[in-house]
């Protein structure tokens, strides 16, 4: 089914959303010849010229950190940075150990200081690389395989979170009817025209889930500006995650993560490795520095209403090999 049809009309990529998708895509791209090639940088500066020309000096100084931070903490470039020469031009420049430590204590002091509790988080822990899953979930191995459907038998470990097993509310049970008929589909295509990749489509693919289960209207690639679009609707802080909530994950300097928490200790989330809409363990976000989860609106005194009807997706990737 087309996605008009699916979740209704899908509006343009805004200026702003366009940008950090380009941004995305130029970080991706630096890895992908970084993993080629080691002498690949050229390929970079071309890209990174033609995003030069775009931005203003302020971002691109900006979104240049933000692909520096991506390729250190991926180790692409330990202990050097790309840095513009004095001519306009690009160069791989080497820090010093003293630098590199300064640089990276500063940034986590920059993290801590952060308070999650704001209702629309001002400035972003999860970067430009917002849909990275480094463990890619409890099993290591990408979840679900391909094509397989929701098991509602399936056991997960809560961790040290106050989880709350009840399923409260109708928004709640909307939810959790669109996540379990969404396993196994590569959700994150269906907002912003795929714009996020599989690789980093966390925060795609639960907005996806959202819009079909009806309870918000949200279009975001990016962690932190999921969570601020989810508070300005209504979504609140919890300290006692119950299935439906949205649960976020910060790590630190520039990767984050997010899904839903589901039935028996679990959460349902996209994996990178796969690019598809999976079921893990929650206690995996207990691996983050930070973890905020966030509450429908009014999810207890909603009147039921009829669960979502499961939607035509669009076919999944076969698995490799």
């Amino acid at each position: 089914m087309p996605q008009s049809e699916q979740f209704g009309p899908t509006p343009d990529l805004t200026p702003q959303a366009r940008h950090d998708a380009e941004v995305i895509q130029i970080g991706s791209h630096a890895e992908q010849i970084f993993n080629q090639s080691p002498d690949g940088y050229k390929d970079v500066f071309k890209d990174l010229e033609k995003l030069r020309k775009e931005d203003t000096p302020e971002q691109f100084a900006k979104d240049l950190e933000a692909i520096n931070q991506r390729l250190h903490l991926d180790g692409w470039l330990p202990n050097m940075e790309i840095v513009m020469t004095p001519k306009g031009g690009f160069m791989l420049r080497r820090q010093s150990d003293s630098e590199w430590k300064q640089e990276a204590q500063q940034r986590q002091q920059q993290y801590n200081d952060r308070s999650y509790a704001a209702p629309a988080p001002a400035a972003s822990p999860g970067g430009y690389n917002s849909g990275y899953s480094p463990s890619e979930g409890a099993s290591g191995r990408g979840g679900y395989a391909p094509r397989q459907r929701y098991n509602p038998e399936q056991r997960g470990n809560p961790g040290n979170f106050r989880y709350n097993p009840r399923v409260s509310g109708d928004a709640a049970k909307r939810i959790m009817a669109a996540a379990h008929s969404d396993i196994g589909q590569p959700m994150w295509r269906e907002t912003n025209h795929g714009a996020s990749g599989a690789r980093e489509g966390c925060a795609a693919s639960v907005s996806s889930v959202l819009r079909q289960a009806g309870v918000s209207n949200v279009h975001e690639m990016e962690c932190h500006r999921l969570q601020a679009a989810l508070q300005q609707e209504g979504w609140t802080v919890s300290h006692t995650p119950s299935p439906g909530d949205v649960v976020f994950g910060y790590g630190g300097l520039s990767r984050a993560h997010v899904g839903i928490v589901g039935e028996n200790g679990t959460a349902m989330d996209n994996h990178s490795s796969t690019g598809q809409w999976s079921s893990d363990s929650l206690s995996y976000f207990g691996r983050w520095n930070e973890t905020v989860f966030l509450h429908p609106p009014q999810a207890k005194d909603q009147p039921d209403t009829p669960a979502p009807t499961p939607a035509a997706h669009t076919p999944a990737p076969a698995p490799a090999g």
